[in-house]
């Protein structure tokens, strides 16, 4: 009952532990990147106004206390701001307000403040009614906001733009979720595997205490990976990371488009998701493949041992 207990518990901290780095690592992720501005004599662009099916909101950054400590968006009351001709006019000259975001934003989400600035060569998907095409750009504004985009080139407001080498980035993190998807899967297979060894614990002493240092390393090595991966924000959902719809919309209306607008560049980024998909599923099964592998290996060292131990005792009883 005891061994049961302690098992469990294990499981349970691990689990915590788990859950724990992906949390803060979903955070970071899911946090918008916005380009603030000042207003210049108590106005600003029109473009800083942002719509959506309730109507029109301007947004600006505050900063969060106690447990809502960091950057957060607040939505600017609407009697704080009013439209001129061309101008939005407001009665505080001092606050930063968001002209771009690199994704949708709600009032009191955390977001990171970054600059724009001119980042090297860069391929866009302009998408707009029937007509889709590709532009490319030398200097190309980093990060990529949609809206900053559409007023650098000159697009009209109804038009969908997409950042081709985010989209190339987004699929280049499948390889590092399968490993990441692989080392838990290895690591609930080793839990599992130590748990009928407890079964005769004096025997297998030595092999539980091997198995918590194998735990460990992959524990290691999973928040490694998890490091290393870096969606790009213009593509990720608005609050949840897993809608699952979001990506398969987004990504069916990119795939279509790009047939429509180049096809060599649609042939490049679906080779590059084709092949990055093969490269998770491989990496998942060779884990998998190598932790069985070492498992049963394992196994047959540690009985080879005891049974060489065993012998030498029955020896020495001998004589």
């Amino acid at each position: 009952m005891r061994r049961h207990i302690v098992f469990v518990f294990i499981f349970i901290f691990w689990g915590l532990a788990v859950c724990t780095v992906l949390s803060e690592k979903i955070e970071e992720q899911m946090t918008a990147e916005v380009f603030v501005q000042r207003a210049e004599d108590y106005s600003l662009p029109l473009d800083a106004l942002f719509w959506d099916e309730e109507g029109q909101h301007l947004y600006k950054v505050v900063n969060g206390e106690g447990w809502e400590a960091g950057k957060r968006v607040n939505e600017v009351n609407r009697g704080n701001f009013w439209l001129n001709e061309d101008r939005i006019g407001v009665n505080d000259s001092h606050a930063d307000y968001i002209r771009y975001a690199s994704k949708e934003i709600s009032p009191w989400e955390l977001v990171e403040m970054m600059p724009l600035y001119e980042g090297g060569p860069e391929d866009y998907l302009v998408i707009e009614a029937d007509d889709a095409r590709i532009v490319s750009v030398e200097e190309g504004l980093k990060p990529f906001m949609q809206e900053a985009i559409k007023v650098e080139l000159g697009l009209p407001e109804e038009s969908t733009v997409y950042n081709l080498n985010d989209v190339k980035s987004f699929f280049g993190n499948f390889p590092i979720l399968g490993g990441i998807v692989a080392l838990l899967l290895a690591s609930i297979i080793l839990w599992t595997y130590s748990w009928r060894c407890s079964r005769e614990l004096r025997k297998n002493r030595v092999l539980l205490g091997a198995n918590v240092l194998v735990s460990v390393g992959m524990f290691w090595g999973f928040q490694k990976l998890v490091q290393k991966l870096e969606f790009p924000s213009s593509l990720l959902p608005q609050k949840n990371i897993l809608r699952f719809g979001y990506y398969k919309n987004q990504f069916i209306e990119i795939f279509e488009a790009l047939k429509e607008g180049s096809q060599s560049f649609a042939e490049e980024i679906i080779g590059i998701f084709t092949s990055n998909c093969i490269i998770c599923g491989v990496f998942v099964l060779f884990v998998l493949v190598i932790s069985l592998i070492f498992i049963k290996a394992e196994s047959k060292i540690f009985s080879s041992k005891r049974y060489l131990i065993f012998k030498m005792i029955s020896q020495i009883n001998e004589q």
